[in-house]
Parts: structure tokens; C-alpha cells; sequence
């Protein structure tokens, strides 16, 4: 395990699953990319400091709960909670930990949800003497890390259409268009994203919420295209690597 910011996991997933004779031999052979751990945590993840304590917490659907056992062991001393609903939660609160974690993700954020982590960074060097640099905004290309895969297992989806006419290969990444913390928009990075997958953005407001939400669809054969080749070179790691190989087979059947 490695806590440099340019570690990666060059991961062929069904021939290292096979490959592994336990599961304890696969958790050995994950490395975790910062800027994979960094696109989770500004998609599903918190940090909060109150009468000072932090936890730094990252939501998961509960079939991603290999994926946050994962992590824990690779991230150190924490805590995975069972939330009301079909999610767990896994919280970091120790020094130890959270300084591997700011090790990984600083200066890899792309989201105005930096501001928490500039702010867990003055925690940490005010409680515990250190000179920790608050890195900037990561303006690198989207096609250069593991961002993007980071940021799709946490708000990405992807949907298979099928009737006796037609056959439709779908996919979404939705997030707010404004960050309460700071009131800065998701704009500027979702425009970013549209681009580079040649996708479509929209915005909608979820029911029962007051917030709205931009929404990326990637849904022509372009767009499809520009994902595929994206997400076979930073593999995704929860299930939805799972429903990324059925969608891909589907796209493959659909334009052949």
C-alpha cells in the first residue's frame, strides 16, 4: 500500500478475481489511487468538525459494501456503520488515517467540495503541529486519472433498455449544481465532463427536494464510445464494474 499521490491499480479485475485464491490476497493486490479515493469522496463523501473531532465519512449502497471493507483495510483504523435505508457508511476519525487519506487526495480534488478538505487540513495541522500544504483545485485532464471512475462509483449509473424493437445502452452521472458549503457551482467540472465524454447536460429537480441537479447523459454511440474507452482504462471498483461489463456487452451487441 502506498500513500503517494501517483500510485495507480493497472487491474485486469476477472483474471486477478480468478487468479486470487482468497479474499485477503485480492484486498493485498489493490492499490488505492488517490485520485480514484478523491472522485468518491466528493461524490458520496463528508468530512465534519465539531467540537474538535472530524469524521470523514463516505456513503455506499449496501451491495458496494466489499468496496468500503476494502478501503477501511487499506486506509487504516475506522468504522463501517449500517445507515437507515440500503446503504452503509464508512467513517474515519483517526489521526493516523486521516492524515494517509489527506496524503492521497490533496491536490486531487475537482469539485467546490475542496473547501472541507482545506478545512480538515487546518484542523489537522492546528491540533497536531504540522505544516500540511493545501493543495489547489486538480485542473489536469479528465483522461489522465482515475477521477472520473472514482466520481461515477459514487453518482454514476447505467440502464439497459430492451423491448422486442429496440435495444437502448444508457448512462447518467448526476450530482447538485450548487454546493451548500460555499454556494460555488458544479458548472464549470460538469461542463468539463460533457465535453470529454461528447455528452449531453441537463438539470432537474429530484422530487421531494428543493435542490436541482445537473445531470450528464451519455446515450449516442460517440458518447458511448468516449465512456468505454475511459472505464477500460480506469476500471471502476464497485459493483457497478459489474453493470458497466452487461452494459458494454449490450452497446457491443447494439452497434454490431
Amino acid at each position: 500500500f502506498h500513500t503517494n499521490n501517483n500510485c495507480h491499480f493497472n487491474i485486469n479485475y476477472e483474471t486477478l478475481i480468478k487468479s486470487c485464491a482468497t479474499q485477503e490476497n485480492y484486498k493485498n493486490s489493490v492499490i488505492i489511487d488517490g485520485s480514484y479515493l478523491a472522485g468518491v469522496i466528493e461524490g458520496d463523501g463528508y468530512i465534519t468538525i465539531t467540537n474538535n473531532r472530524v469524521i470523514l465519512g463516505i456513503t455506499f449502497n449496501l451491495k458496494d459494501l466489499p468496496l468500503a471493507r476494502l478501503l477501511l483495510a487499506k486506509l487504516g483504523q475506522g468504522s463501517i456503520v449500517k445507515r437507515s435505508g440500503n446503504s452503509v457508511e464508512l467513517r474515519f476519525h483517526a489521526k493516523s488515517s486521516l492524515l494517509t487519506i489527506i496524503d492521497l487526495i490533496n491536490g486531487e480534488f475537482k469539485t467546490p467540495k475542496i473547501v472541507r478538505l482545506h478545512k480538515l487540513i487546518d484542523f489537522c495541522n492546528l491540533k497536531y503541529s504540522l505544516s500540511i500544504e493545501k493543495k489547489p483545485l486538480n485542473i489536469n485532464n479528465l483522461n489522465s486519472n482515475y477521477w472520473l471512475s472514482g466520481f461515477i462509483d459514487a453518482d454514476g449509473g447505467f440502464y439497459i433498455r430492451y423491448s422486442p424493437s429496440s435495444l437502448n445502452c444508457k448512462f447518467y452521472l448526476e450530482q447538485r449544481m450548487i454546493y451548500p458549503k460555499n454556494n460555488e457551482s458544479y458548472g464549470p467540472l460538469f461542463e468539463n465532463i460533457v465535453k470529454y465524454l461528447n455528452a449531453k447536460l441537463g438539470i432537474r429537480k429530484r422530487l421531494h427536494s428543493s435542490n436541482s441537479y445537473y445531470i450528464i447523459r451519455v446515450e449516442n454511440r460517440l458518447s458511448c464510445l468516449s465512456l468505454i474507452e475511459y472505464l477500460d482504462k480506469y476500471p471502476l471498483l464497485s459493483s457497478k464494474h459489474l453493470d458497466y461489463n452487461n452494459w458494454k456487452a449490450a452497446f457491443n451487441i447494439l452497434i454490431s
